[in-house]
């Protein structure tokens, strides 16, 4: 957490903000197991960031552990209402590793 909070001043203070989603989705990954609402928290703050940047990758990633906290939570309709806009974004041919993971959870949500 002190390395989240080094990097997220960082942010602050350069103004470099590029990464600024991924500093929110990771602090939810950080918290999760023992504060999952705080982890919603978390990836909801990263997903508004990604997508106000355009950031597809970061909003992707945000949105698979987002997809992941709500499937664990029986959330199943949510976790696919939040992966499928950011899919569709990405072309069939694409395969990288978060790609391959985001459609596999997105298949076993169906």
């Amino acid at each position: 957490m002190e390395l989240l909070a080094q990097a997220e001043a960082h942010v602050h203070d350069s103004g470099e903000r590029w990464y600024e989603a991924e500093l929110h989705r990771l602090r939810g990954v950080v918290v999760q197991s023992r504060e999952p609402r705080t982890a919603e928290a978390h990836f909801r703050q990263a997903l508004d960031v990604a997508r106000a940047q355009g950031a597809k990758l970061w909003e992707l990633r945000a949105s698979v552990d987002l997809a992941t906290l709500w499937r664990q939570e029986k959330k199943h309709a949510a976790a696919r209402d939040v992966l499928q806009p950011v899919l569709s974004w990405f072309a069939d041919d694409v395969d990288a590793a978060d790609l391959r993971a985001a459609r596999e959870l997105y298949a076993r949500l169906a």
